[in-house]
């Protein structure tokens, strides 16, 4: 991977009580979530890297 191109910040609601993060390569699209679960909300920094 080379350097960050852009990112995004999103939010959303999950079923069910959770506390944790984790992270969801997708390298055929260069980019990576990074997602923190809080309770029932989930908070996702997505991060789309150079080819």
């Amino acid at each position: 991977m080379n350097d960050i191109k852009r990112w995004e910040l999103s939010f959303g609601l999950y079923e069910g009580l959770l506390f944790g993060y984790r992270n969801y390569p997708d390298w055929d699209n260069h980019k990576i979530d990074h997602v923190f679960y809080v309770f029932i909300f989930d908070i996702c920094l997505t991060l789309h890297y150079n080819n």
